[in-house]
């Protein structure tokens, strides 16, 4: 994935509603409690301390299990961490637990993502944005679409990346991956290589020419255009950006440039 890729902080999640926890037959005391655990670990999480936090939401969770806010904000926090199989189980609760948490479910389904789980990822995406199809969330579109190319669903993935754009048009990740889809796709059906090459650009111009996996994307582009100069041009454009990259990465950079150099396009 490109980075730039959606951060989730422990703050955001830590300022949702309290809605959702306890049922009507919790007593006061107890409420009193599980309230005085949420907000402790909202102010941990304020301070960056999200060991504590995570304790403090153990607690809340310990006094009132059907606290649903209490596991969608430890989740938070564990996918901050990079724990992304124990923020699924977290969001995954939350959501059993309020089954119309459409919040917890776009979380799970970025998580479901991380986890490499794209049919679950989908699933997760889908029944969000049932219950809340007003919400203008144009990265739960990106990823889904993500998930969608991964399983070869590159109707639905398209779908998805142009809603994304539509939604959300300063946003870059969608054209990125369009310009990958448009210019390396198995199935000849979705390639266009000027398709490609404005999408791409577009990407770039959002990342202000920083970004040497979108200049890689670009070079595609041209290279399935047919216009194999500026394929090379871009693609050493991208090599030289690409110092913080590990040695498999800029082994498959190269490559493509003795590709482009041999006249022929990526192909994933």
């Amino acid at each position: 994935m490109p980075s730039g890729a959606i951060r989730i902080g422990c703050l955001i999640f830590a300022l949702l509603p309290t809605a959702g926890c306890g049922g009507p037959s919790a007593e006061e005391t107890q409420r009193t409690a599980v309230d005085r655990c949420l907000r402790q670990a909202k102010d941990y999480c304020q301070e960056g301390q999200n060991d504590r936090a995570v304790a403090a939401y153990d607690e809340a969770i310990r006094l009132d299990p059907n606290c649903a806010v209490a596991y969608i904000n430890r989740g938070g926090i564990h996918a901050q961490q990079g724990n992304p199989q124990r923020a699924v189980a977290d969001y995954a609760e939350a959501a059993r637990l309020d089954s119309k948490y459409a919040d917890a479910l776009f979380r799970l389904g970025y998580s479901w993502f991380q986890n490499r789980r794209y049919a679950d990822s989908i699933a997760a995406y889908d029944r969000a944005l049932q219950l809340d199809p007003q919400r203008p969330d144009a990265r739960a579109h990106f990823f889904r679409g993500n998930a969608h190319d991964k399983l070869g669903d590159y109707e639905k993935a398209v779908a998805d990346y142009d809603k994304s754009v539509a939604l959300e048009p300063e946003y870059a990740l969608p054209y990125f991956s369009l310009a990958q889809l448009r210019a390396s796709c198995p199935e000849a059906a979705f390639r266009c290589g000027a398709k490609a090459v404005a999408n791409a650009t577009k990407a770039c111009e959002l990342t202000d020419w920083k970004n040497w996996q979108v200049v890689d994307a670009l070079a595609a582009a041209w290279a399935e255009a047919g216009d194999f100069q500026n394929a090379l041009k871009w693609q050493a454009k991208a090599i030289e950006m690409a110092r913080q990259a590990d040695r498999r990465q800029k082994k498959f950079l190269q490559q493509r440039l003795e590709l482009y150099r041999a006249g022929k396009p990526y192909r994933r």
